[in-house]
Protein backbone atom coordinates (compact mmCIF):
# COMPACT_ATOMS: atom_id res chain seq x y z
CA UNK A 1 0.00 0.00 0.00
CA UNK A 2 1.51 3.22 -1.24
CA UNK A 3 1.14 6.63 0.30
CA UNK A 4 1.47 9.04 -2.75
CA UNK A 5 2.35 8.89 -6.74
CA UNK A 6 4.37 11.75 -7.27
CA UNK A 7 1.35 13.51 -8.44
CA UNK A 8 -0.46 13.15 -5.18
CA UNK A 9 2.70 14.95 -3.25
CA UNK A 10 1.36 17.39 -1.20
CA UNK A 11 0.98 20.81 -2.63
CA UNK A 12 2.92 22.17 0.05
CA UNK A 13 5.78 20.28 0.14
CA UNK A 14 6.44 20.41 -3.85
CA UNK A 15 8.28 23.96 -3.30
CA UNK A 16 10.74 22.50 -1.34
CA UNK A 17 11.45 19.36 -3.06
CA UNK A 18 11.47 21.74 -6.51
CA UNK A 19 14.18 23.56 -4.99
CA UNK A 20 15.66 19.89 -3.62
CA UNK A 21 16.20 18.33 -7.37
CA UNK A 22 16.67 22.27 -9.60
CA UNK A 23 19.64 22.83 -6.52
CA UNK A 24 21.10 19.12 -6.76
CA UNK A 25 21.06 19.28 -10.68
CA UNK A 26 22.76 22.65 -10.59
CA UNK A 27 25.64 21.42 -8.12
CA UNK A 28 26.19 17.87 -9.31
CA UNK A 29 25.63 17.78 -13.02
CA UNK A 30 26.03 14.78 -14.56
CA UNK A 31 27.42 13.14 -11.63
CA UNK A 32 23.90 12.99 -10.45
CA UNK A 33 21.57 10.35 -10.92
CA UNK A 34 18.85 10.15 -9.46
CA UNK A 35 16.94 11.69 -6.61
CA UNK A 36 14.57 9.16 -4.64
CA UNK A 37 11.61 10.49 -2.72
CA UNK A 38 11.30 7.62 0.35
CA UNK A 39 9.86 6.55 3.62
CA UNK A 40 6.62 7.83 5.93
CA UNK A 41 5.54 10.45 2.80
CA UNK A 42 5.41 7.45 0.54
CA UNK A 43 4.50 4.41 2.82
CA UNK A 44 1.21 6.67 3.96
CA UNK A 45 2.17 6.89 8.07
CA UNK A 46 3.76 10.46 7.62
CA UNK A 47 2.93 12.35 11.30
CA UNK A 48 3.20 16.19 10.85
CA UNK A 49 6.11 18.38 12.63
CA UNK A 50 7.21 14.36 13.83
CA UNK A 51 7.89 12.95 10.50
CA UNK A 52 11.25 13.65 8.22
CA UNK A 53 11.31 14.06 4.29
CA UNK A 54 13.85 11.19 3.32
CA UNK A 55 15.14 12.16 0.20
CA UNK A 56 17.99 9.25 -1.44
CA UNK A 57 20.33 11.14 -4.07
CA UNK A 58 22.16 8.67 -6.04
CA UNK A 59 25.60 9.87 -7.47
CA UNK A 60 28.73 8.82 -9.11
CA UNK A 61 31.15 7.51 -6.98
CA UNK A 62 33.69 10.28 -7.98
CA UNK A 63 31.79 13.37 -6.10
CA UNK A 64 31.80 11.24 -2.86
CA UNK A 65 33.65 11.43 0.52
CA UNK A 66 32.10 8.35 1.98
CA UNK A 67 29.34 5.69 2.16
CA UNK A 68 27.02 8.55 2.42
CA UNK A 69 28.77 11.76 2.80
CA UNK A 70 29.81 14.17 -0.72
CA UNK A 71 33.44 16.01 -1.06
CA UNK A 72 33.05 19.31 0.91
CA UNK A 73 33.01 20.93 -2.36
CA UNK A 74 29.81 19.75 -2.99
CA UNK A 75 28.70 19.67 0.75
CA UNK A 76 28.92 23.50 0.80
CA UNK A 77 27.23 24.30 -2.60
CA UNK A 78 24.31 21.92 -1.79
CA UNK A 79 24.17 23.29 1.95
CA UNK A 80 24.44 27.07 0.76
CA UNK A 81 21.56 26.67 -1.67
CA UNK A 82 18.99 24.46 0.65
CA UNK A 83 19.92 26.42 3.71
CA UNK A 84 17.21 28.63 3.03
CA UNK A 85 14.65 25.46 3.59
CA UNK A 86 13.06 25.79 7.42
CA UNK A 87 11.30 22.52 7.80
CA UNK A 88 8.56 24.07 10.38
CA UNK A 89 7.40 25.88 7.31
CA UNK A 90 6.61 22.65 5.56
CA UNK A 91 5.17 20.70 8.97
CA UNK A 92 7.50 18.17 8.91
CA UNK A 93 10.77 17.28 11.14
CA UNK A 94 13.35 17.62 8.68
CA UNK A 95 14.19 17.34 5.11
CA UNK A 96 16.80 14.42 5.75
CA UNK A 97 19.46 13.87 2.60
CA UNK A 98 21.34 10.76 1.91
CA UNK A 99 24.05 10.84 -0.99
CA UNK A 100 24.68 7.00 -1.86
CA UNK A 101 26.94 6.13 -4.83
CA UNK A 102 25.03 2.65 -6.87
CA UNK A 103 28.93 1.62 -6.96
CA UNK A 104 29.51 1.27 -3.32
CA UNK A 105 26.73 0.74 -1.72
CA UNK A 106 26.50 0.87 1.60
CA UNK A 107 26.60 -2.91 2.73
CA UNK A 108 24.05 -2.45 5.88
CA UNK A 109 21.88 -0.42 3.41
CA UNK A 110 18.74 -2.23 1.58
CA UNK A 111 18.76 -0.76 -2.49
CA UNK A 112 15.64 0.78 -3.55
CA UNK A 113 12.79 -1.66 -3.68
CA UNK A 114 10.28 -0.77 -6.49
CA UNK A 115 7.12 0.64 -5.01
CA UNK A 116 8.75 1.82 -1.60
CA UNK A 117 10.00 5.13 -3.44
CA UNK A 118 9.06 8.18 -5.61
CA UNK A 119 11.11 8.87 -8.71
CA UNK A 120 11.89 12.77 -8.59
CA UNK A 121 14.78 12.67 -11.07
CA UNK A 122 16.79 10.43 -13.11
CA UNK A 123 16.95 6.67 -13.28
CA UNK A 124 17.91 3.81 -10.61
CA UNK A 125 20.34 1.72 -12.56
CA UNK A 126 18.86 -1.75 -12.89
CA UNK A 127 21.21 -3.64 -11.41
CA UNK A 128 21.39 -1.66 -8.12
CA UNK A 129 18.27 -4.61 -7.16
CA UNK A 130 18.65 -6.19 -3.27
CA UNK A 131 19.46 -10.23 -3.64
CA UNK A 132 17.13 -12.36 -0.72
CA UNK A 133 20.00 -13.48 0.63
CA UNK A 134 21.57 -9.87 0.95
CA UNK A 135 18.44 -9.33 2.11
CA UNK A 136 17.90 -11.57 5.31
CA UNK A 137 21.58 -11.07 5.74
CA UNK A 138 20.85 -7.31 6.85
CA UNK A 139 17.52 -8.18 8.65
CA UNK A 140 19.88 -10.73 10.75
CA UNK A 141 22.04 -7.82 11.21
CA UNK A 142 19.93 -5.58 12.73
CA UNK A 143 18.23 -7.69 15.02
CA UNK A 144 21.26 -9.04 16.88
CA UNK A 145 22.39 -5.06 17.06
CA UNK A 146 19.21 -4.43 19.25
CA UNK A 147 20.84 -4.71 22.28
CA UNK A 148 23.27 -2.12 20.81
CA UNK A 149 20.30 0.14 19.49
CA UNK A 150 19.20 0.36 23.19
CA UNK A 151 22.88 1.28 24.96
CA UNK A 152 22.83 3.75 22.13
CA UNK A 153 19.63 5.42 22.89
CA UNK A 154 20.03 5.37 26.70
CA UNK A 155 23.28 7.32 26.55
CA UNK A 156 21.97 9.85 24.28
CA UNK A 157 18.87 10.27 26.44
CA UNK A 158 20.14 10.66 29.69
CA UNK A 159 21.75 13.93 29.58
CA UNK A 160 19.19 15.39 27.65
CA UNK A 161 17.68 18.79 28.67
CA UNK A 162 13.57 18.59 28.93
CA UNK A 163 13.39 21.14 25.83
CA UNK A 164 14.99 18.31 23.65
CA UNK A 165 13.36 15.13 25.04
CA UNK A 166 11.12 15.40 21.61
CA UNK A 167 14.04 14.64 19.51
CA UNK A 168 15.57 11.47 21.58
CA UNK A 169 11.84 10.22 21.23
CA UNK A 170 12.04 10.86 17.55
CA UNK A 171 15.35 8.76 17.06
CA UNK A 172 14.07 6.15 19.40
CA UNK A 173 10.88 5.90 16.76
CA UNK A 174 13.26 5.83 13.81
CA UNK A 175 15.81 3.29 15.14
CA UNK A 176 12.12 1.30 16.20
CA UNK A 177 10.82 1.40 13.11
CA UNK A 178 13.06 -0.11 11.10
CA UNK A 179 13.97 -2.95 13.68
CA UNK A 180 9.98 -3.59 13.37
CA UNK A 181 10.28 -3.67 10.17
CA UNK A 182 13.10 -6.07 9.87
CA UNK A 183 11.05 -8.51 12.26
CA UNK A 184 7.70 -8.13 10.24
CA UNK A 185 9.38 -9.18 7.40
CA UNK A 186 10.30 -12.78 8.86
CA UNK A 187 6.70 -13.36 9.17
CA UNK A 188 5.55 -12.22 5.89
CA UNK A 189 5.54 -14.80 3.04
CA UNK A 190 6.75 -12.27 0.87
CA UNK A 191 8.86 -10.18 3.08
CA UNK A 192 9.57 -7.48 0.42
CA UNK A 193 5.91 -6.33 0.64
CA UNK A 194 6.22 -5.56 3.90
CA UNK A 195 7.92 -2.13 3.56
CA UNK A 196 5.21 -1.20 1.19
CA UNK A 197 2.81 -0.99 4.21
CA UNK A 198 2.40 1.82 6.80
CA UNK A 199 3.52 1.07 10.03
CA UNK A 200 -0.49 0.74 11.02
CA UNK A 201 -0.69 -1.72 8.95
CA UNK A 202 2.26 -3.24 10.24
CA UNK A 203 1.37 -2.82 13.64
CA UNK A 204 -2.39 -4.15 12.81
CA UNK A 205 -1.00 -7.67 11.12
CA UNK A 206 1.90 -8.46 14.03
CA UNK A 207 2.17 -5.63 16.82
CA UNK A 208 0.44 -8.15 19.00
CA UNK A 209 2.75 -10.95 18.32
CA UNK A 210 6.23 -8.91 18.49
CA UNK A 211 4.72 -7.01 21.37
CA UNK A 212 2.28 -8.85 23.45
CA UNK A 213 2.55 -5.94 26.34
CA UNK A 214 1.53 -3.45 23.98
CA UNK A 215 4.38 -1.01 24.11
CA UNK A 216 4.71 -1.01 20.24
CA UNK A 217 1.09 0.39 19.76
CA UNK A 218 1.68 3.13 22.94
CA UNK A 219 4.25 4.25 21.18
CA UNK A 220 3.48 5.17 17.75
CA UNK A 221 0.25 5.94 18.65
CA UNK A 222 1.59 8.13 21.10
CA UNK A 223 3.76 9.95 18.48
CA UNK A 224 0.79 9.79 16.11
CA UNK A 225 -1.88 11.52 18.27
CA UNK A 226 -0.19 13.70 20.64
CA UNK A 227 2.97 14.81 19.12
CA UNK A 228 2.69 17.91 20.70
CA UNK A 229 2.34 17.08 23.59
CA UNK A 230 5.78 14.90 23.50
CA UNK A 231 7.02 18.09 22.76
CA UNK A 232 5.40 20.37 25.54
CA UNK A 233 5.22 17.41 28.46
CA UNK A 234 8.56 16.29 29.31
CA UNK A 235 6.33 13.54 31.64
CA UNK A 236 4.58 12.42 28.37
CA UNK A 237 8.41 12.01 26.33
CA UNK A 238 9.91 10.46 29.14
CA UNK A 239 7.08 7.78 29.29
CA UNK A 240 6.95 7.46 24.91
CA UNK A 241 11.11 6.85 25.13
CA UNK A 242 10.29 3.98 27.60
CA UNK A 243 7.62 2.58 25.76
CA UNK A 244 9.98 2.56 23.09
CA UNK A 245 12.77 0.97 24.62
CA UNK A 246 10.84 -1.52 26.33
CA UNK A 247 9.31 -2.02 22.56
CA UNK A 248 13.02 -2.93 21.41
CA UNK A 249 13.57 -5.17 24.39
CA UNK A 250 10.08 -6.97 23.00
CA UNK A 251 11.70 -7.34 19.81
CA UNK A 252 14.63 -8.42 20.91
CA UNK A 253 12.88 -11.25 23.66
CA UNK A 254 10.65 -12.33 20.19
CA UNK A 255 14.17 -12.46 17.78
CA UNK A 256 15.94 -14.51 20.61
CA UNK A 257 13.16 -17.20 20.82
CA UNK A 258 11.37 -17.61 17.44
CA UNK A 259 12.53 -15.27 14.96
CA UNK A 260 16.47 -16.60 14.59
CA UNK A 261 14.49 -20.13 13.16
CA UNK A 262 12.68 -17.78 10.72
CA UNK A 263 15.94 -16.83 8.98
CA UNK A 264 16.32 -19.34 5.97
CA UNK A 265 19.40 -21.29 6.59
CA UNK A 266 20.05 -21.39 2.64
CA UNK A 267 19.33 -17.48 2.49
CA UNK A 268 22.20 -16.33 5.05
CA UNK A 269 25.01 -17.23 6.91
CA UNK A 270 23.93 -16.69 10.72
CA UNK A 271 26.15 -14.87 13.27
Amino acid sequence: MIGVTKAQIPEHLKPALDLIVRSLQEVLGEHLIAVLLKGSLVKGDFIPRYSDVDIHVLVDHEVMEGPRSLRLKEALRIQEKLGVIRPQDYDVWQFQIFFLSPEYYPYDWSPPIPGTYILLYGKVPEDLREREEEFYHKIDLSLHRISGYISYLLERFTDKPNGKLAEIVRLTGAILKATLYNAASLLEEKPFAVWHMPVWEVLSKWGEELCPEGHLSNFFNGVRKEWRRVIEDPDFARFLFAEGIKSLRSLERWFDEKGRSLIPKDKVKLI
